[in-house]
Order: structure tokens, then sequence, then C-alpha cells
């Protein structure tokens, strides 16, 4: 419900104030995007967030967060549509060099191949979405060139690379 996404993030923007700190729109969004709905893992983000600096940048909840930046998922997912694996092992690596966590990166894999399903089959995909109406059109873009079929084929081997990486595989190769 966008009235709900809308309150929550008037309501974090409020409290960013309240604590003295500046909050991106961007960075709200991203931060009910982490929380999925749960007010206080919202709050408990932005706190943290104010915690390393007080003005609130979608970089600095992706740090807090331990999230990898969307250019490196658009990225993924570019190279997933033109069978590139070489380029897909080279972000993978880059990423994992950089301390990303690989169980934090199938994860928003797996959120950002369902983006590109509902853009791809809803047609009013920034009803259901959150996200800037940057990224929509990133999302648009990308899903163009990949079929419906792919993305649903990408969205079941994530979530068994995510399964394998639970059960203690090695996040790396399973990456």
């Amino acid at each position: 419900d966008k009235t709900i996404v809308g309150d929550a993030l008037l309501e974090l923007g409020l409290i960013a104030g309240e604590e003295g700190a500046s909050l991106q729109y961007d960075a709200a969004v991203l931060i009910a995007r982490i929380a999925d709905g749960g007010m206080r893992d919202a709050l408990s983000l932005l706190d943290q967030c104010i915690g390393h600096d007080r003005h609130v940048t979608a970089d600095i909840v992706c740090k807090v967060a331990g999230m990898t930046g969307k250019d490196h998922l658009f990225s993924l997912a570019d190279a997933t549509a033109q069978a590139n694996a070489g380029k897909a092992l080279e972000i993978v690596n880059d990423l994992h060099a950089n301390s990303c966590d690989m169980e934090r990166l199938c994860s928003d894999l797996i959120n950002h191949f369902r983006n590109l399903m509902i853009v791809k089959t809803v047609k009013s995909a920034s009803e259901i979405l959150v996200c800037t109406a940057e990224e929509l059109e990133q999302y648009k873009t990308q899903s163009g060139k990949l079929t419906l079929e792919n993305i649903l084929y990408c969205i079941s081997l994530l979530q068994d690379s995510m399964a394998n990486i639970k059960r203690g595989v090695n996040r790396r190769i399973e990456m």
C-alpha cells in the first residue's frame, strides 16, 4: 500500500530530524525496503546509520546494512543477460574481496530478479516496488534484456544457492 509506505518514509524523516540528522529520500526508501515492513527494523537501521553519519545517504545505508550497491546488482544481471560468466565471476570476486557478505548478495540478487519479474509482468510496477524513479527506469531497461523464463530461472537458481549457503556450503563458491 503506497499510503503505508509514504507514512513510513515520513516517519523515518521525522525521527531523523528529531535526532538532528538529515535523511535523503533514496536512503529512506532503501531503509524501508531492507526493513520489509518492519518499523522496528527500519528504526534500528536508521539509528545505526545516524551513528555512522548525521547525513544519511543511500551509500551510508548500504554500508551499514552490509549491502552491495545497486550498480553491482545491475551489472551482475547484465552479465547474466549476456551469458557472460567471466564478468559475473569478476564482479562476485571483487565484492568478496571488498568484504561483501555473500549471503546478503544472494538475497539482494533474488530481490533484484523479483523486481525485474514484476516490471516485466505488471503494468503498474511502481505501485508494487519500493524504489526510486531512476531505479524503476533501470529495471524497465534491464527487464527488456531478459525473458520472463530467464528471470524465473535466475530466481530459482539463486534460491537454491541461498539454501546451500545457509547449509554451510562455501559462500563464495556457491555465489
